[in-house]
């Protein structure tokens, strides 16, 4: 009996038949089976010849072969094509891969049979090396030509391996019709006493099937007249175009061909002074889609080993998959660790500009390429090149990564890039260079001041680091220094039609009523005045000028001796009208915009000028002209008539006139007087008044005792929550003189109050007790530190108890245990373990498994989430980070409180009491009085004030703080007054020279 299954069934009467989209052999376009099984029935009847042949590619890292081999208890061999009578249901061709020899001997072997008398005859056995046959592709073709004869050919085109074999059966053309099967799955048992045996899916890709029903061109006689005919027909070349990503990863990218290159600009840096490593560069294949499990192919690691033992360098991991097995495998444990193999010294900080350039793949002769080398800035070159045996991949999904940390891997670790690309579809290998700014010859670093040479031959010289253009030329849009002369018309035609758009500096063009055109002086333009450059919106934008009128901005010669670039207020924002007539310019004062009286609003007639406005804010419109309010208005309808006011001021209702704020006050409202709604730091706000906070504390509340019904300032955030911590009192917050711990409390000794009398949950009950009564407490030290039910923290590796896995614990509490009956029996915990043992028996039920991004948690609640999310307080799940706050870790807290950092004792707080876990730290606030804060930022932010700022440029020397955003206020060597006055003059002479010279 046979088992057989048919998928698709279409009718086939063309004389040579190929499928319905034209297939392109270079990107296999329309070449594949879509399916795993395809099924071709053709009637014969006007047929004495016909043949057909396909191509097909044994590809291991599929994630076919690994899915058949754990559904499928026992294989016999892996499915290829099966060719049916219809009418009698007996095979005439019967094609698999072997499964069963399990690589014996190194060998694959396919085999080629057909049934006759209810048994199957084997007609063919071919053998292959079992490295070599992954990836390659091999050609069968099958034909019939009545009465007997019948033909199989076996074409390996990559070791020119042609076999032909010939035979005769006594049935051949006398069926109406056959059926052909490519692919799918199959329970194959002849007879009833006969084995089941199991074939499986085929694991790569077979092509569509190319019919021949030239009778007189079916059955070839030699092996080069077989491959004349081949070479007419359909040849898989693989290819696809290079193509180059500025990007430091590539998430889903499908394989095709030939090498990928990773190339990128790196340095490191990071807060702890660990012995610690995380991939930067490197290439995975998907294996496991549906649970998202890649296996890594590439992988360069960076080891930063300064930390607490000595005599050791900086270095890398670089590794490339090793195939072992002839049939793919994942192999995770290859890339943990292997520093006998992978570890490579290096003397370089890798905390410098260095530059790395991977190749790995296949090339055009499918020969593996494993290539790395990196450059330091003191010229030292390291270069590793490894021949491991790969797999092939063709068509398989890739994550790339150049530049980029794997998977939120590294705490503390940051990686800033530039310059990352990542360039697929190279044919052929190659040396590798490193790449530097475009008009830099040589360099240590990314950035146009890195340069250490430069080419003569690109008319720039060697300054400061900068290849600056030399005298007489200037840099193109295309990056090019030419001739400066060459920007400008070198005959007075071209002159004349350029004209129209070339100004004089300081000047902007205009065309009078008779059409001509001629120069008016920039508003406030003056060659000699240095200290500031007024209205860069005509100096630099001439022709927008002409056309607007407003000065909006200018350069300011700050007291760090560098320009400043200024843009104006609204009430110092310039706006001219041009007299065409007499060809003159205007201010209008305090107007905002000049209006169209047929489309605008809200517009007044300017008697003067003869043109319709609109008033700048702080003016207001009377007598055909823009008049300017009270200094104390921020808009008003007369001189003392105010509508609104300015920050720290509020409007008297009564009178219209803007009364100051309460000294301490920063919001205020008038209320038969002026009464305080905001008060600033360190005050409170109570019936209008403000009162101070405690000595270090940043925020408080005037509230009422329910036990006396006094009031009292409640401190609920001291001015440094690391450095200082609350009181029981509720009032004062306490020094934290402990340098290793990074947030302490307060609790009451006794073990049956502390449960009430503590400072970890923010509605604790204000409590009046004497220091005796009291204990002060770490409730997180920092990485490596016990806390002490002391109060102090200590390092974990000084405690002398003989404590299991204590060298892998990061985070470690002295805890009291209850048991018996018996208080203050005392043992350690350990609630954090590092990354190379990660034990689940103490605080972590084995959630972090269950929970997506969760590194560490507890009762199905996250701690603590990979970096780029945060642990929700609500739900416990963990959530990304907002990406306009460009956070590399961040939190959820309330806005008042601040207490995102008390989840953590909270867990050893639960453990200490049996079982009291408390809402007010997961999430009893609505979420309109949550927030998200950042932690740490991502490479080109810094942490500052609570929130990540922009850090300054490279190129900055001095870089201040103002209104929470990085300012540049000194720029280096290049941008000095000196240098811009430099340029400035010599752009001028130029100018003045060329218009002169046709003038």
């Amino acid at each position: 009996m046979i088992d057989f299954y048919i998928w698709t069934v279409s009718i086939i009467l063309i004389e040579f038949i190929r499928s319905t989209i034209q297939c392109d052999s270079n990107t296999l376009q329309g070449c594949l089976l879509d399916d795993t099984t395809k099924t071709t029935q053709m009637t014969l009847q006007d047929y004495s010849a016909y043949g057909y042949g396909f191509w097909f590619q044994y590809i291991s890292t599929q994630t076919t072969l690994y899915e058949s081999l754990t559904t499928f208890p026992k294989i016999e061999g892996l499915l290829i094509l099966r060719e049916i009578n219809p009418e009698t249901l007996t095979y005439r061709v019967f094609f698999y891969q072997d499964w069963t020899n399990n690589n014996a001997n190194q060998e694959k072997y396919l085999y080629l049979q057909y049934e006759s008398n209810g048994q199957m005859i084997q007609l063919a056995k071919f053998v292959f090396d079992a490295f070599d046959f992954d990836g390659k592709w091999i050609h069968i073709y099958v034909s019939y030509q009545f009465p007997y004869q019948r033909q199989i050919i076996m074409n390996d085109i990559q070791n020119d391996n042609c076999q032909i074999i010939n035979y005769e059966t006594s049935t051949n053309l006398e069926m109406k019709q056959t059926r052909i099967i490519q692919g799918g799955e199959l329970k194959l048992q002849l007879n009833q006493n006969d084995e089941v045996k199991q074939l499986a899916y085929y694991p790569g890709r077979i092509t569509y099937l190319e019919f021949n029903f030239n009778k007189n061109n079916v059955i070839f006689k030699t092996v080069q007249e077989f491959k004349i005919f081949v070479q007419q027909q359909f040849i898989p070349y693989p290819f696809c175009y290079i193509q180059t990503y500025d990007a430091s990863s590539i998430s889903s990218y499908i394989y095709q061909f030939g090498l990928i290159q990773l190339e990128s600009w790196v340095k490191v840096d990071y807060k702890l002074n660990l012995n610690y490593s995380a991939s930067v560069f490197g290439i995975e294949i998907l294996f496991l889609p549906l649970i998202n499990i890649y296996q890594k192919l590439v992988d360069l690691q960076y080891c930063l080993l300064q930390a607490w033992t000595s005599n050791l360098a900086n270095g890398v991991y670089f590794q490339t998959y090793n195939q072992i097995n002839p049939d793919f495998y994942p192999n995770l444990q290859q890339f943990m660790g292997q520093s006998g193999i992978a570890f490579h010294t290096l003397k370089q900080d890798l905390r410098q500009w260095h530059y790395v350039s991977i190749l790995y793949g296949f090339d055009k002769a499918q020969i593996p390429v494993q290539n790395l080398k990196m450059w330091f800035i003191d010229g030292d070159v390291y270069e590793a090149q490894y021949h491991n045996r790969t797999y092939h991949f063709d068509g398989a999904k890739l994550k790339i990564r150049s530049g980029l940390l794997f998977d939120a891997a590294a705490d503390g670790m940051y990686v800033t890039t530039e310059s990352s690309k990542i360039t697929v579809c190279l044919p052929e290998s190659f040396v590798l260079i490193k790449k530097c700014h475009f008009s830099c010859l040589d360099c240590n670093g990314p950035y146009l001041n890195q340069c250490i040479s430069c080419d003569q031959n690109s008319n720039r010289y060697l300054e400061n680091s900068y290849c600056k253009c030399t005298l007489g030329y200037i840099e193109s849009n295309s990056g090019d220094c030419i001739q400066f002369l060459d920007f400008y018309p070198t005959s007075v035609s071209d002159y004349n039609a350029k004209n129209q758009t070339l100004s004089q500096f300081g000047y902007f063009s205009i065309k009078e009523v008779n059409n001509e055109i001629i120069q008016m002086r920039c508003p406030q333009f003056n060659e000699m005045q240095l200290e500031k450059i007024n209205c860069l919106e005509c100096l630099t934008q001439p022709g927008s000028f002409a056309n607007l009128l407003k000065c909006e901005s200018d350069y300011v010669f700050n007291s760090y001796g560098q320009y400043e670039l200024i843009q104006r207020e609204e009430k110092d924002i310039e706006l001219y009208v041009l007299d065409t007539s007499t060809s003159s310019l205007t201010l209008c004062v305090g107007c905002k915009t000049i209006c169209n009286q047929n489309i605008d609003s809200n517009w007044h007639f300017h008697t003067l000028l003869q043109v319709y406005i609109q008033c700048q804010q702080q003016f207001y419109y009377k007598n055909g002209e823009c008049n300017v309010c009270n200094s104390n208005c921020k808009t008003c309808q007369d001189f003392s008539i105010c509508t609104s006011c300015y920050n720290e001021m509020t409007l008297n209702p009564l009178t219209k006139e803007c009364l100051e704020c309460p000294k301490e006050c920063l919001e205020c409202e008038y209320n038969s007087g002026v009464q305080c709604k905001q008060c600033i730091e360190k005050y409170s706000v109570f019936q209008g008044q403000c009162y101070p906070c405690s000595q270090y504390c940043l925020e408080c509340l005037y509230v009422q005792n329910p036990k006396d019904g006094s009031y009292y300032n409640r401190c609920i955030n001291c001015i440094d929550n690391q450095k200082y911590y609350l009181s029981i009192n509720a009032v004062d917050c306490i020094e934290n003189l402990d340098a290793y711990c990074t947030y302490a409390i307060q609790f009451h000794k006794s073990w049956f109050m502390r449960n009430r009398v503590n400072t970890l949950f923010h509605l604790y009950e204000k409590g009046d007790f004497n220091s005796n009564q009291l204990m002060n407490y770490c409730a997180l030290c920092a990485k490596g530190y016990a806390s002490l039910l002391s109060g102090t923290c200590v390092r974990i590796d000084s405690i002398s108890d003989d404590l299991q896995y204590k060298q892998y614990c990061t985070q470690m509490y002295e805890m009291e245990v209850y048991q018996s009956l018996q208080l203050n029996l005392l043992q350690y915990q350990c609630l954090v373990y590092t990354n190379e043992f990660k034990q689940t028996l103490s605080a972590s039920n084995g959630c972090d498994f269950m929970l997506l991004n969760c590194a560490y948690c507890f009762n199905n609640i996250c701690l603590l989430c990979y970096s780029g999310y945060y642990a929700e307080l609500a739900s416990g799940q963990c959530i990304e980070c907002p990406s306009e706050l460009n956070c590399y870790k961040c939190e959820q807290r309330s806005k008042l409180w601040k207490n995102g950092w008390k989840i953590w004792y909270a867990i050893i707080h639960f453990m200490m009491k049996r079982g009291t876990f408390y809402d007010d730290i997961f999430g009893n606030e609505a979420q309109d009085k949550l927030e998200v804060v950042c932690k740490t930022c991502t490479i080109d932010f810094e942490f500052y004030l609570d929130k990540c700022i922009k850090k300054c440029p490279e190129n900055c020397e001095l870089c201040i703080k103002c209104n929470g955003q990085n300012k540049c206020v000194k720029c280096k060597e290049s941008l000095t007054k000196s240098f811009i006055m430099k340029q400035y003059q010599q752009l001028v002479s130029y100018i003045y020279f060329v218009i002169i010279k046709y003038r």
